[in-house]
């Protein structure tokens, strides 16, 4: 059969076997007794186009077009020209150019056998969301940020939400933990994040291990925490405060001990303070801090005799604890030099010295004399 039409006046017009249909100097037409064949010459592609609507508007024209070479595409002639809509290749390699909408489940690999899924981002190196599948791992490249009920996150993780429970973070085990970051209108007006077994961050139950916790007031564009910041703990039947920071930076341990485990550990205070004395062995000294070296002039105490000078502290309350402890440069032979406080107010107190020796006088050395201020209040 040539290039001519060919019409069939009805059905019953059949053909056992293959027949060309068609036949041209790139491409030929085949009827198979399977379907039908569209054969194109040597280094041609195979082309089979699809007008909808007599093809009268450019988007009713489809074209399927197979390359030298295996891949086929799907084009469209809405802009004017065929343009490619979906890439398959031999190896099964899907690419859409476009958007792309599923309307039922995706599911990728099977149990036990995985693929990688990458998403890659449009404004920074390392901008991408991995599914590694050899580590069963869903890792975010160095420049992405993962945000939850926010469409910009500031954060490697940031949790932006007007609902009780923000975020929980758990683990199904024979107990389950897990840590809760709660905000909003909880417990009283307070946001924090609790430890649990069972995640009822609704109230302070005996299953929660504790809870740190702020109070959030509203009012304007961006709330403000205010009050203390507690950290609590499970007393049995419910969460008491253990430690608390209040919005002037004091931290009060509202229940129980401070406790040091180490040998080689303990308080450690960065904020000391030296003076020296000046003219006199009695001469007052100033120094505004809660402990501190006092070096004191160089001067001998008589036997059996006691000094005292005033020291101003403005750290210093009359409900004040001071210690004192001498560090004793006397050069006398079996002569020590002691010291006492005395006469505690608010922003002073005296310091006595006093030579125990009855029979001879301390060398004239500038002992010093350590401080430290515990106030009750």
């Amino acid at each position: 059969m040539g290039s001519s039409s060919t019409s069939w006046s009805s059905e019953s017009n059949t053909h056992a076997g293959s027949s060309k249909a068609y036949d041209s100097t790139s491409w030929s037409l085949y009827t198979t007794t399977s379907g039908l064949r569209i054969s194109a010459a040597e280094g041609q592609t195979a082309q089979l186009e699809l007008w909808a609507d007599e093809g009268d508007d450019y988007a009713d024209k489809w074209l399927i077009d197979v390359a030298d070479g295996g891949s086929m595409t799907w084009q469209n002639y809405t802009s004017g020209s065929y343009a490619t809509k979906l890439t398959l290749s031999t190896a099964g390699a899907l690419t859409v150019p476009g958007a792309t909408q599923l309307n039922s489940t995706l599911t990728v690999g099977v149990d036990n056998t995985g693929y990688d899924v990458k998403f890659y981002g449009d404004t920074a190196t390392n901008g991408y969301m991995l599914w590694d599948q050899s580590t069963d791992d869903l890792i975010l490249g160095s420049s992405s940020r993962l945000g939850i009920g926010t469409t910009a996150p500031t954060q490697a993780l940031s949790v932006e939400t007007t609902h009780v429970t923000s975020a929980s973070f758990g683990k199904e085990e024979d107990a389950p933990h897990y840590i809760d970051v709660v905000t909003g209108n909880f417990q009283g007006g307070y946001a924090g994040i609790t430890f649990s077994q069972n995640r009822s961050v609704t109230s302070s139950a005996a299953n929660n291990f504790g809870m740190i916790r702020g109070r959030i007031v509203s009012g304007d564009a961006a709330s403000t925490i205010t009050g203390a910041l507690e950290l609590l703990y499970n007393s049995g039947d419910d969460l008491d405060i253990g430690l608390s920071i209040s919005e002037t930076g004091e931290v009060n341990v509202e229940d129980g001990n401070l406790i040091i485990t180490q040998a080689a550990k303990g308080i450690i205070h960065t904020g000391s303070g030296t003076v020296t004395q000046g003219t006199s062995i009695t001469t007052g000294v100033t120094l505004n801090t809660t402990s501190g070296v006092i070096t004191m002039h160089a001067t001998a105490i008589a036997a059996d005799e006691n000094i005292e000078f005033t020291v101003t502290n403005s750290t210093v309350q009359a409900d004040s604890v001071i210690l004192l402890s001498m560090q004793d440069e006397n050069t006398v032979d079996n002569t020590q030099l002691v010291c006492a406080t005395h006469t505690i107010g608010g922003g002073s107190f005296k310091i006595t010295v006093a030579n125990t020796d009855s029979g001879q006088a301390s060398s004239a050395t500038a002992v010093k004399i350590h401080f430290l201020v515990i106030n009750n209040s």
